[in-house]
């Protein structure tokens, strides 16, 4: 169980049912963002845990670093089946949970067969409601326990290559950072402005950063499910 102000950090081995992880590279990057994630701003709480990973695979590939904000209170209930979620399970979760409902012929005409044993685990898991003919998505402030989902790129210099990084990894989070060893040029922080992302120096903090990013409403995707029950997972 993770008490107050212990943060969670997974690399390398996977807790119990979460992610894989690339095996980080030793130098200037790493140094500079295993300084950054010991920030006393992150830390849990009673209230809010925080789970820090490291290079977690993910669809699309490996970020840097994901931090998932997250409420303990709401995973009490979780019952032991949910374990057995898997991606394609979040893939319709999250379908659902945009589409309001929906009927098993029209979900396996865009997911196939497959989808029925999917909606089994989902309803066993208590994230899907059905009536017998139509299914949607469980009441998310029951279902989604991250409340801030952070994604981080770290480069030495101010490249443009990290900023497009960062950007990427917006399909998942709801915010990301592209953390640079150097002071950002003003062409940097424009175009971290124009798209969205936030910027980080080593001089800064996540409550503090040198640009603040835009904040999108989670789930941002499956993916942000998958984070969020990482989380919970490792804590079992």
């Amino acid at each position: 169980m993770i008490s107050a102000n212990t943060v969670s950090r997974y690399s390398g081995l996977a807790p119990k049912g979460g992610p894989a992880f690339r095996r980080s590279t030793v130098g200037p990057e790493l140094t500079l963002l295993e300084e950054f994630l010991a920030d006393p701003c992150l830390k849990s709480t009673k209230r809010c845990h925080v789970s820090c990973f490291i290079e977690p695979r993910i669809d699309g590939g490996y970020p840097d670093a994901v931090i998932a904000f997250w409420d303990p209170s709401i995973c009490r209930s979780w019952p032991e089946a949910r374990v057995g979620l898997g991606e394609d399970d979040f893939r319709l979760l999250q379908l659902l949970s945009l589409a309001g409902q929906s009927t098993a012929e029209s979900l396996a005409e865009r997911f196939g067969s497959p989808v029925k044993r999917s909606l089994e685990r989902l309803i066993a898991a208590q994230t899907v409601e059905s009536d017998g003919s139509t299914f949607r998505a469980a009441a998310l402030e029951q279902t989604f326990a991250v409340r801030r989902l952070v994604a981080i790129e770290a480069k030495m210099s101010g490249s443009t290559s990290g900023l497009h990084q960062a950007v990427r990894n917006s399909w998942f989070a709801s915010e990301s950072f592209f953390l640079t060893g150097t002071e950002p040029s003003v062409r940097l922080l424009n175009e971290a402005e124009r798209m969205g992302v936030g910027l980080l120096t080593s001089q800064t903090t996540i409550t503090k950063p040198k640009l603040p990013a835009i904040e999108r409403r989670l789930p941002v995707s499956y993916v942000s499910w998958m984070f969020s029950d990482w989380a919970w997972r490792a804590t079992l």
